[in-house]
């Protein structure tokens, strides 16, 4: 595969009418990948979460994909769906983390962070936050900062 090229499995590919190939954006994101954090920012509308969701898909990148609402702005709820996210990566991983708990304190956001690195078995991991936006509560707010800032790892 060239490094600024998505290679497709076949002419046969089968995709939704409203998906179009972004080849821009794909060599964009073919860039991105080697980074810890990337940010896509646009409009309501302009098709980013298709876009990376048909980049990812193209480039076979192992992925957790966490579909943030604002229903997620309580730690439960949130935590079931992070825990959701990371069962698509690792199931072992996720039966771990689900037992442990939410991260509420800095001892267990860094144990969560050791269980990450250690589970991660050095397989780089593409981890989507689609719409953090929505995110308002002050303890997920410092679960995601502290989650993407120690994140380079993966």
């Amino acid at each position: 595969m060239a490094n600024s090229e998505i290679m497709y499995q076949g002419h046969n590919d089968v995709r939704a009418s409203f998906h179009f190939e972004r080849s821009r954006l794909n060599s964009l994101f073919m860039e991105a990948v080697n980074y810890p954090l990337v940010f896509v920012c646009a409009g309501v509308g302009y098709g980013k979460s298709s876009a990376v969701h048909d980049f990812l898909a193209a480039y076979k990148a192992d992925t957790a994909w966490l579909q943030i609402s604002e229903h997620d702005n309580n730690a439960i709820r949130f935590w079931e769906h992070h825990v959701h996210a990371m069962a698509q990566y690792n199931r072992p991983l996720a039966r771990t983390i689900d037992k442990f708990g939410f991260p509420d304190t800095t001892d267990k956001l860094s144990h969560y962070m050791a269980l990450l690195n250690n589970q991660a078995g050095g397989k780089r991991l593409v981890f989507v936050m689609d719409d953090t936006h929505l995110l308002l509560d002050p303890s997920i707010l410092r679960f995601t900062e502290y989650f993407v800032g120690r994140n380079s790892s993966f």
